[in-house]
């Protein structure tokens, strides 16, 4: 991943035809357009940020060194995901802070008043989707002030035609939906629907969450949902006990945060491995004592 951030910045400053858009300046690089050079971009800032963060905590040899190599990368990184005027990436760049700050906040809780995972299952992982849903709710409610605070179109840069589309789509099929990605595939579902003939190039919604609706109807969305949730049920444990144990929630939102605005699940891209793997997170062996009796402080 970092090689293609570093031939993105070499191709930008050599002026290779396609690294930037020509119409707004944006950095494109190697990639196929600016939001696909801002998740590697910010990927690399947030791995950085993390190792960073563990390195501080428990200063290993060479330390010093090895904090600032992180931190050039970090500000590398961080200067490419600006340059691509990515603002999906910036949005799932906070979502993976507040959720990082919530299980750090967990973490110190759990260390300080001795807390037992039962209580973590019963009261903190509930407040966590609790406050998901709050603030998906409210990012959704106030978006249009936000953007126009930013600057920015209402219309998610003409996404939000393609997500009515979709959404029209899904209420036709609504249990089962048209198929894995067969809906921008099939002429009926053009048909009789507005602005037809200006999507009819399309195959995908731009977003991982309308495609799933789409194509897998409420069933697919339902098991995506337990997936999510049982995923992060099941690493509780590690992510109280293990150095930097925050990162797999963390790395998780931030994935689903960034597919709300591309279908970045539904394919073969990196971001899908990503979240297949956070969802996997750690598991320690049962049989290794050694793991549960030190709780990292970071």
């Amino acid at each position: 991943m970092q090689p293609g951030l570093i031939f993105s910045w070499y191709a930008v400053r050599q002026n290779w035809a396609g690294s930037v858009q020509p119409e707004d300046g944006n950095w494109i690089g190697i990639y196929f357009n600016r939001n696909s050079l801002a998740p590697p971009a910010a990927l690399g800032l947030l791995a950085a940020s993390a190792l960073l963060w563990v390195v501080l905590a428990h200063r290993p040899k060479r330390w010093i060194a090895i904090g600032l190599t992180l931190i050039a990368v970090a500000l590398f990184d961080g200067y490419l995901l600006v340059r691509s005027g990515s603002s999906t990436s910036v949005g799932a760049v906070i979502v993976f802070g507040l959720v990082w700050l919530f299980w750090t906040v967990i973490r110190w809780w759990q260390r300080n008043k001795n807390i037992s995972p039962r209580q973590i299952l019963r009261i903190g992982y509930p407040t966590f989707l609790f406050g998901v849903v709050v603030m998906t709710w409210v990012g959704f409610q106030f978006q249009s002030s936000l953007l126009n605070r930013l600057g920015r179109k209402i219309d998610f840069n003409g996404r939000e035609v393609l997500w009515r589309f979709s959404w029209s789509g899904f209420k036709d099929k609504p249990i089962i939906g048209w198929g894995w990605m067969s809906a921008w595939r099939t002429q009926n579902f053009f048909s009789d629907r507005e602005f037809w003939w200006a999507l009819t190039n399309n195959y995908w919604s731009h977003s991982a969450i309308m495609d799933v609706l789409l194509g897998g109807g409420i069933i697919g969305a339902a098991l995506l949902v337990v997936a999510i949730v049982w995923s992060g049920a099941r690493q509780l444990g590690s992510v109280c006990s293990e150095i930097s144990g925050q990162w797999a929630f963390a790395a998780t939102w931030f994935v689903i945060a960034a597919a709300t605005q591309e279908s970045f699940i539904i394919g073969n891209h990196f971001m899908l491995v990503l979240l297949v793997s956070s969802m996997i997170g750690y598991q320690a062996d049962q049989n290794d004592d050694s793991l549960n009796k030190t709780i990292s402080p970071a």
